[in-house]
């Protein structure tokens, strides 16, 4: 409870220091959209230009670059502007008050950060996601959507997950280069369905870096049979979860500050 009334909070905030500039945060908005819509427009492009991808429709290409847009949002959402404010942060010692606040260190480096100009973003990938849906006119078993909705939950603790061991990374580098241009591009993987790629690749974005999560098994699960490796996917990526908390808290304990 305490997070939430943080997490709105730090909303408020961001949407008043946004207000007063309204003209930048439309411009921001329309650049976003007309970047972050091209890819999934040369993805459709791709499809229709080719022989597609194996043993996916239009629709369902659709419906799966819907889902991409909207986990993508909530990454950029919450994580994306945090890499340069954490690096000022340690850098000029700032990073000991964030210690200090009665607040959980990572729910404030995330949500005094938050991006209102995805949550545009998120609803786009929305709309593209029931309107696919709506064509593919099909009523999914209950059990097809409780395993979508699992997915969908794993694909947000995974992209924590990944946020949690960035800022770890940060805190003990302080410069760390072109880390986020990496994880982006790597990400992006996993913006078409991973059996377009050979078996070797195709395993690797399952089990190993589960990209696969991203939009792969929550598409899958719901139109078509649930996956049945979605045990091991969850336990993979609550492995990489456990394992990002536990390389923060071991990065804090060992932390010093610019400051000596």
């Amino acid at each position: 409870m305490k997070s939430l009334r943080f997490f709105i909070k730090s909303l408020e905030m961001r949407f008043n220091e946004q207000s007063a500039y309204k003209l930048n945060f439309i411009l921001r908005i329309l650049t976003l959209l007309s970047f972050d819509l091209m890819l999934p427009f040369i993805t459709i492009m791709i499809y229709l230009q080719s022989k597609g991808f194996r043993a996916w429709s239009f629709n369902e290409i659709l419906m799966f670059q819907g889902m991409f847009i909207m986990v993508n949002s909530v990454d950029r959402m919450f994580f994306q502007r945090v890499d340069w404010s954490l690096t000022q942060a340690v850098r000029t010692g700032y990073f000991d008050r964030y210690l200090l606040f009665p607040v959980n260190t990572l729910q404030y480096i995330s949500f005094t950060n938050f991006s209102l100009e995805q949550i545009v973003n998120f609803f786009i990938g929305l709309g593209l996601f029931i309107y696919s849906f709506i064509r593919l006119d099909f009523v999914p078993a209950p059990i097809d959507i409780a395993v979508f909705s699992g997915c969908f939950v794993l694909a947000l603790i995974f992209i924590y997950s990944v946020a949690i061991l960035k800022y770890s990374l940060i805190v003990r580098a302080v410069r760390i280069g072109r880390l986020r241009e990496f994880l982006r591009t790597v990400k992006d993987y996993g913006r078409y369905p991973v059996d377009i790629y050979g078996s070797i690749m195709s395993s690797f974005f399952r089990y190993v870096i589960p990209l696969a999560v991203l939009s792969y098994y929550p598409t899958s699960a719901l139109i078509r049979e649930p996956s049945e490796n979605f045990l091991i996917v969850m336990i993979v990526i609550l492995m990489i979860y456990f394992f990002s908390r536990f390389f923060w808290k071991n990065t804090l304990e060992q932390y010093t500050s610019a400051g000596g």
